[in-house]
């Protein structure tokens, strides 16, 4: 299980940050105004040094208007969390997203 930071906290974290494998990844799951609830996927990004720098600096509302690089999608159901669903999460659901696309 890898340790992460979250931002914004409904049944899961809506914004997560972690590093796994010598990468960093932000997996980001949006409310859809349409739905009239969060998405079931994760958008997945690679944010870079200087991103995170802005994040720890700003906080994570002017981070997330970067134009981060997304290396694609998972869905919400295939990211196991620990049992608080608030600190750790088993990052192999992220191992396809290593291969630079």
């Amino acid at each position: 299980m890898t340790p992460f930071e979250y931002w914004d906290f409904y049944d899961v974290p809506h914004l997560i940050l972690l590093q796994y494998r010598g990468s960093n990844f932000l997996l980001c799951c949006s409310f859809d105004d349409e739905l009239d609830d969060y998405r079931d996927r994760y958008e997945v990004y690679k944010p870079s040094d200087a991103d995170l720098v802005v994040l720890r600096k700003e906080g994570w509302e002017p981070f997330v208007s970067r134009p981060l690089k997304r290396v694609g999608d998972i869905a919400v159901r295939d990211v196991k969390f620990d049992n608080t669903r608030r600190k750790k999460l088993d990052a192999s659901c992220l191992s396809s997203f290593l291969v630079e696309r």
